[in-house]
């Protein structure tokens, strides 16, 4: 079993961009089950990544949002997560493949090998 990090994306960039990503989890929130299967729940990142066009068994995606939110002052999308031992670089840098005009910055703690 992995010590959990607790992971915050704070996605900005292209305001069309990041309503697109954001509609896209809010659309996984509001199905009524998984998009795939898996042991994580409607929000696992593997059902993100699919639905964005790539390969949950090839980009490490291990993990769940546990909250999102839409901040229209400051035209950012915030993404809070449980992530295994760290922040999955594989997820975020597959986002920002898939949109060029997002930058996603990020915070990160996993207590138990002191990860700050």
């Amino acid at each position: 079993m992995p010590n959990w990090c607790l992971t915050t994306y704070k996605c900005i960039g292209e305001k069309k961009e990041v309503f697109k990503l954001y509609n896209t989890i809010k659309k996984m929130d509001r199905g009524k089950e998984s998009v795939l299967p898996n042991g994580f729940g409607k929000l696992w990142l593997g059902n993100l990544v699919h639905l964005l066009g790539g390969d949950w068994e090839k980009i490490f995606c291990r993990g769940e949002i546990t909250s999102y939110c839409w901040r229209a002052r400051e035209d950012c999308l915030v993404i809070d997560m449980m992530t295994a031992w760290t922040e999955c670089c594989d997820t975020r840098h597959f986002i920002e493949s898939v949109f060029p005009g997002i930058k996603i910055y990020y915070t990160a703690e996993e207590l138990g090998n002191e990860v700050f």
